[in-house]
């Protein structure tokens, strides 16, 4: 009976956040909101292809309304729609479907510039460390290497995009771009030209990517702090729910998991023409 009448309010509860959502629609439609998108359902696929084939256009003439579609394929006779094949309903950020463009063009210029700065703080900072020990300065690096896609998640979380897909998307060009950068252009940069065969440069080369290799994975295998929050934290808990959280599995992207492994690729190949041996770091740090 008890599970019964908890059904039951949930129900009621869901019942009134659905009217609530209804009203607010209303007021919206009455309110003469304009449509930033519709979503169209079809029953069958065959008609979401036909609709597909007769309406699709480019980016392009959809906004500057050139396309050569005819007439009966406008809306109104006149505006010239961009259909597109919509996204999953889970990937698409409902929120920020009304943000424009130009905002989004802003935001994502914002933080590259952001990016930008940090990677030239960086940049001093490791030819300042460089002076000093080649294998201080490769685990430097690779500690930045772990805390970098942190700084790059804080700086996505910034921006808007329409999807889950174009988020990850922006997430993965700037690790790319930093992790590329911190990993290999840096140290090229901080290297004078004398000193590139030298065999300070070499060991400082071999270093990097046995740290690379070595560093991040290592890190990710013992899992420190999620291990650490079952172990310490979880019989500490003062509610069920509260230790469940604690369970969880530790989150990750994949756009962080790839630029991890095309920096390692992208740094053994920058590297060996001067150092062979790094196809065989390369191929450790890929197995391992």
């Amino acid at each position: 009976e008890e599970s019964d009448d908890a059904v039951g309010h949930l129900l009621k509860v869901m019942h009134g956040v659905r009217a609530k959502i209804e009203c607010e629609c209303r007021r919206l439609l009455t309110e003469g909101a304009p449509a930033v998108k519709v979503f169209v359902a079809f029953e069958h696929e065959e008609f979401q292809r036909k609709v597909l084939e007769k309406l699709s256009t480019g980016h392009i003439p959809a906004y500057l309304e050139k396309s050569q579609l005819d007439a009966k394929y406008r809306y109104e006779g006149t505006n010239v729609l961009k259909i597109e094949e919509a996204p999953e309903p889970t990937d698409v950020s409902f929120l920020d479907l009304d943000t424009s463009l130009v905002r989004q063009a802003i935001e994502q210029t914002t933080t590259l510039l952001g990016l930008i700065t940090l990677l030239t703080v960086l940049t001093l900072f490791i030819f300042l460390l460089s002076k000093t020990n080649p294998v201080e300065v490769a685990l430097f690096i690779s500690l930045c290497n772990s805390v970098l896609p942190k700084v790059c998640k804080a700086l996505n979380h910034i921006e808007h995009h329409p999807t889950v897909g174009h988020r990850e998307a922006s997430l993965l060009l700037k690790l790319v771009f930093a992790r590329w950068f911190n990993t290999a252009v840096i140290l090229y940069i901080v290297t004078p030209k004398k000193d590139t065969l030298a065999t300070s440069n070499l060991a400082q080369i071999a270093a990097l990517l046995w740290a690379d290799a070595l560093t991040t994975p290592t890190l990710r295998l013992l899992n420190v702090f999620a291990v650490g929050k079952r172990i310490l934290l979880g019989p500490l808990a003062k509610t069920q729910l509260k230790m469940n959280s604690y369970f969880r599995g530790t989150p990750w992207t994949v756009a962080e998991r790839y630029t991890d492994m095309s920096k390692t690729i992208f740094v053994a190949l920058f590297f060996a023409p001067i150092y062979p041996m790094a196809y065989w770091i390369l191929a450790f740090a890929l197995l391992y």
